[in-house]
């Protein structure tokens, strides 16, 4: 019975993100079949539509959600709703609108109900052009365009922002379970080259402040950002290995379990079903007699 709740609240929470997901992008299909000249990104949307849109968006959480107030109280969430609703008084695109949009969903504290911007909005995102690891609230630098900058150096501002600053303004439209702060800070790890254009700004180029690992040294550098199909070709690479391993330490009497994600998406898409490995790895640990098991979780937030 605990599992067949379980999966009801995942099911519950992914309607939830897919009617959020639906709103604004039926309406850019509408205008491409009105107005094929004009850019759907572009397009500003009546204060009237946001408002009805927002409605509908409140109207599913309230009804649907099974832990709305499990974190915020309903009088606190009430007013984040009703102070969003204000700000809807003018014209908007897309990417003006998701902002308010996610700062709600961020407020439900809940690490399974999302939002995500429509596929045309991030194909037409400049990206931030430098993968991110941070490190006790600390950015560093794993990655840059043609080596640049040598991996390892702390990203100390963007375009005279300062990285605590650019931080905490993404934070607050990012989802998790409760305070966890962990969960926040490895998704700002995984796309902050998209966040800060849907968050922060959309330049045509960034002036990066950053101290060099080698070198000990400020140092200043202009990028020029990414569109989406270059961002995803210089992402951060997988290891390559499948997301479930039972492995056996030489010489010890221990396995390792590794357990890279719990989607089933991502699993199903490696080839392997989770109930069936689990299984067949725990009989193997038993007939091998394995007296030590350990279980590494990392890297899941």
């Amino acid at each position: 019975m605990k599992i067949q709740r379980r999966k009801s609240f995942y099911e519950l929470c992914f309607v939830l993100v897919s009617v959020v997901g639906i709103l604004l992008p039926a309406r850019l299909s509408l205008a491409q079949e009105i107005a094929p000249s004009t850019s759907n990104v572009n397009r500003k949307f009546q204060a009237k539509q946001l408002q009805e849109d927002f409605l509908i968006f409140r109207k599913v959480l309230e009804e649907t959600h099974p832990g709305l107030y499990r974190y915020t109280d309903k009088k606190t969430l009430d007013a984040y709703f009703d102070n969003a609703f204000k700000r809807l008084n003018r014209e908007m695109t897309e990417r003006e609108f998701f902002p308010i949009i996610a700062s709600i969903v961020s407020a439900i504290k809940c690490g399974h109900t999302g939002s995500n911007p429509s596929s045309e909005l991030m194909s037409y995102l400049k990206m931030f052009p430098l993968n991110l690891r941070f490190i006790k609230g600390k950015a560093y630098i794993v990655t840059s365009p043609n080596n640049a900058i040598t991996p390892g150096s702390e990203l100390l501002s963007i375009n005279r922002k300062k990285i605590p600053g650019i931080t905490r303004a993404i934070l607050a439209h990012l989802p998790a379970d409760g305070d966890n702060k962990t969960y926040k800070y490895w998704f700002l790890s995984r796309r902050f080259r998209l966040y800060y254009n849907l968050f922060i700004e959309q330049p045509d180029s960034f002036d990066v402040e950053y101290f060099d690992a080698t070198k000990r040294q400020k140092k200043k550098i202009s990028l020029p950002p990414l569109i989406e199909n270059e961002a995803q070709a210089t992402a951060l690479p997988d290891d390559g290995k499948k997301p479930l391993r039972l492995e056996f330490l030489p010489e010890s009497n221990t396995a390792l379990l590794t357990i890279k994600t719990f989607g089933k998406e991502s699993i199903t898409k490696a080839g392997q079903d989770y109930p069936k490995f689990m299984e067949a790895a725990f009989q193997e640990l038993k007939e091998k007699n394995i007296e030590n098991l350990i279980i590494d979780l990392r890297g899941r937030g």
